[in-house]
């Protein structure tokens, strides 16, 4: 079943649509000139992070544990040292 509507929620609507004028766009605050390209930097970063991608790798790869993921159990201390 539909809702039925009022008339003054029908006019505050177009209202506050309709009476509205749209706003010129503002000019920009800062004058400041584009940002230049660093290539150097760039190239520099980006070795970076593939150093950082293949030191992640090597430690994954090269963990404690042996290869077949299981580790030996540790044997209890039968006697403690006396104090």
């Amino acid at each position: 079943m539909a809702r039925p509507q009022t008339a003054s929620a029908k006019s505050s609507f177009n209202r506050s649509a309709g009476s509205a004028a749209p706003k010129p766009p503002q000019p920009p605050l800062d004058e400041a000139p584009p940002i230049k390209q660093r290539r150097g930097m760039f190239y520099a970063l980006l070795a970076i992070f593939f150093a950082w991608i293949v030191a992640i790798l090597v430690m994954y790869f090269t963990t404690v544990r042996s290869h077949g993921g299981r580790l030996e159990p540790i044997q209890p201390a039968t006697t403690f040292p006396s104090s």
